[in-house]
């Protein structure tokens, strides 16, 4: 028999068992077994992390099965076979100790040259047996076959991982609960980064920002190129592309919301592979900018791919099957350095850690085909980032689950629901294991057309309800693209819209679809079927009724300027391709874009002065 079959280190059901197996055909104590297929099951110990141990003895075909959990400290005694007589039946008695154990073999009427015991302490020996006392002991009732001292492998590849092993534990986060942080992506800075820092592209509008608020979003993510966050790679100072600061700032102080600031296009900048140096500097330079801004939520990149370790370029591939954990532990060691780099600010602010295979939620855990071996578990994939340690205890891991077939986010449909449905579970029992929060940066399905859409739609709100009722997820973006918002439930997790007579000023939008957002005065404004414009409204309290203005307050409402018009109060553009660009104190204007120093061809001649381009 091959030692594997005899004496294996395996995770089942989220229990570790240390698994002996004699498998003949026949046993000389085979009139003795019980061949009824029963299980007996009882709870024993428990890992540090709170796991589980199983004690369990059965019978399988014809042959025995004797399954031993081992403990962290302490004995665990296994019943191996069921005598149908009174005699009792043999024990094995396993204690672990640091770097090995030791064996006890107790039975009744037998002897060492009994074919189970022969099998067993075969496949003992050829694990490493250190000592072996060949002594027996007859009491009244029982013969000890043996004392058997003898080293784990696999213990001793745990004892090299016991300091990470501790640290998977480790609890990160100690925020708020619940799915808190729910919107969108808000595409427009990582668009075409082929052209650069100032190449084709436009920041996210201000109107579309402020018409998918009142749609129910909270919470907003960014994704902009490096390059377009830092002119130089290395430096220690930030200085992004006109609109960035704007944007930010009309997100979290205007509205009051969240945003997530994630460079995109993995580690390089301008087509150069950056190194872990440039990364931390990177970092550094966010959190000195941004640091003391508490509704900006830092996610440390979109994917990590690219990149200059280990004396290659391009280093961290994202399809590795990382056997070794080399690349996870680099990548460990990067995150780890930018949280350091946050952290020495004194920013506390929500730090985002994707992880490797582009951070889909299907992946996360290795999806029983890549990683390394670690914590029992043969293919652990992202599992050693669980190390990370965050003194501020306000980090998460970010995780994104497309439902098209390729999970790419850009293909119609939800042909990938049934794997991603099966990875967010497993991914959901790594968080919970581990103690860690997760949010999910990019989820979504894109209508086919196809006669698919109404399935894919209660595909997503069950994937997305799963999620929720978990309790290990901090929120969602949507995917920016696939115009249908209504498929995401922004209104249930994100920014509810407001019942009848409530307060709608901050929301815009009514529970009640026969409802409209009716506004009276600058100071209120309440959901309600109609409205008469300069009337009092007779249900309301006699000491409250004025009349009404009867504004409707709309999501879609036209609040800021048209093409050409001054901008420098409204701070925004109606068209959302436009950016509001200051030319000098107490004038700018929504233009295409902007080149600070020079004149725009459209300033009559009176006032062409250099544009400041900012805003």
């Amino acid at each position: 028999m091959e030692e594997e079959s005899l004496l294996r280190d395996t995770w089942e059901s989220e229990a570790r068992t240390l698994e002996v197996v004699h498998r003949r055909d026949s046993h000389a104590f085979s009139p003795m077994i019980n061949l009824a297929r029963d299980f007996l099951v009882t709870t024993a110990d428990s890992f540090e992390d709170g796991t589980p141990l199983v004690q369990r003895s059965w019978v399988v075909g014809g042959s025995i099965s004797l399954l031993a959990i081992v403990a962290t400290v302490g004995m665990l005694i296994v019943h191996g076979v069921r005598s149908s007589d009174t005699s009792l039946p043999p024990v094995v008695e396993l204690e672990e100790s640091s770097g090995g154990g030791r064996v006890t073999i107790v039975s009744s009427g037998s002897s060492r040259s009994d074919p189970f015991f022969v099998d067993t302490l075969s496949a003992l020996k050829g694990k490493g047996t250190r000592t072996m006392t060949t002594m027996t002991t007859t009491t009244a009732t029982t013969t000890t076959i043996g004392i058997y001292d003898f080293d784990f492998p696999w213990h001793k590849e745990d004892q090299s991982r016991r300091a990470i092993k501790k640290e998977l534990y480790r609890q990160t986060y100690s925020g708020h609960e619940g799915m808190w942080c729910v919107g969108l992506n808000t595409p427009g800075f990582s668009a075409f980064p082929r052209t650069g820092r100032y190449g084709n592209f436009e920041g996210p509008g201000f109107f579309k920002i402020k018409y998918f608020h009142g749609m129910g979003a909270n919470c907003f993510r960014m994704p902009i190129t490096w390059e377009r966050l830092q002119s130089q790679i290395g430096s220690e100072e930030l200085d992004p592309v006109p609109g960035v600061d704007t944007i930010v700032d009309f997100i979290t102080k205007t509205l009051g919301q969240h945003i997530i600031i994630t460079p995109t296009n993995g580690l390089t900048h301008t087509g150069r592979m950056a190194m872990r140096s440039d990364f931390v500097s990177l970092w550094g330079a966010m959190s000195k900018r941004w640091g003391s801004n508490s509704k900006v939520i830092f996610e440390l990149v979109d994917s990590p791919q690219g990149g200059f370790e280990d004396g290659k370029e391009g280093y961290f591939n994202f399809d590795t099957m990382d056997s070794k954990g080399e690349v996870v532990e680099f990548w460990r060691q990067w995150a780890q350095a930018a949280i350091n780099a946050i952290r020495s600010t004194k920013a506390v602010n929500l730090i985002l850690v994707p992880g490797l295979h582009r951070s889909i939620s299907a992946e996360w855990g290795g999806s029983a085909r890549w990683g390394e071996a670690l914590d029992g578990m043969k293919h652990h994939g992202n599992t050693r980032l669980a190390s990370l340690e965050d003194p501020s205890a306000n980090l998460a891991y970010s995780v994104r689950q497309p439902l098209d077939s390729n999970f790419s986010g850009y293909e119609p449909g939800c042909g990938g629901y049934p794997v991603a449905n099966m990875g967010l579970y497993r991914t959901i029992l790594w968080a919970k294991r581990y103690k860690k929060k997760l949010m999910m940066t990019e989820v979504g399905s894109i209508p086919a057309g196809d006669g698919t859409d109404k399935k894919c739609q209660g595909k997503l709100n069950a994937f997305i309800h799963r999620m929720n009722a978990s309790g290990v997820f901090l929120g969602y973006q949507a995917l920016g693209q696939g115009g249908n918002l209504n498929w995401y439930s922004l209104h249930e997790y994100g920014q509810p819209c407001s019942e009848d007579l409530v307060d709608c000023r901050s929301t815009h939008c009514c529970k009640n679809p026969s409802s409209q957002c009716y506004l009276k005065n600058p100071s209120w404004a309440h959901c309600k079927p109609s409205c008469k414009p300069g009337a009092i409204d007779p249900t309301e309290d006699k000491t409250l009724q004025t009349n009404w203005t009867c504004t409707v307050l709309d999501v879609r409402e036209r609040s800021c300027s048209d093409e050409d018009e001054d901008c420098s109060k409204t701070m925004c553009c109606n068209d959302p391709s436009k950016q509001c660009y200051r030319k000098e104190k107490g004038w700018a204007v929504c233009r295409s874009g902007c080149v600070p120093g020079q004149i725009w061809a459209k300033d009559d001649a009176a006032n062409r002065k250099p544009w400041q381009c900012t805003c």
